[in-house]
């Protein structure tokens, strides 16, 4: 919300519930020795960020400038030079990464019915503000 940009990239966004629920019938329905990928929403950061934004109540903070991947490494690089910890080139290669996850066998075989997106963040808001997180 401070400021206007966002990356390139993606996140994979599910719900907590539809974790532990799957998690459950991985126990007892899953096959021996498979490996379920539990994924939800596959949405760029523009768009989660947006989803923060709106839910939030801040539709006007939501970003509208993408910083271009060859800045943001430049600013990075510079960052570790100077000895910061937030600005490091292996947090600006992980940020233009697309964590995007197919949860087909989860979905078909354990019954995945992940809450969307927006549902998501909805909840994830709603939380911050009754903890105390953000007003």
């Amino acid at each position: 919300g401070k400021w206007p940009i966002y990356t390139n990239g993606g996140v994979s966004i599910v719900d907590v519930d539809s974790m532990v629920n799957v998690m459950l019938a991985a126990m007892t329905q899953g096959r021996r020795g498979e490996r379920y990928i539990i994924a939800g929403d596959n949405i760029t950061i523009k768009e989660m960020l947006t989803m923060y934004a709106e839910e939030g109540g801040h539709k006007d903070k939501a970003p509208w400038l993408l910083l271009p991947n060859f800045l943001l490494f430049i600013l990075c690089y510079i960052g570790e030079m100077l000895g910061s910890s937030s600005f490091t080139l292996e947090r600006a290669e992980v940020a233009t990464l697309y964590h995007w996850f197919d949860s087909s066998k989860a979905r078909t075989e354990l019954g995945l019915k992940p809450k969307n997106a927006r549902e998501c963040i909805r909840d994830s808001v709603s939380w911050m503000k009754q903890t105390g997180l953000i007003q």
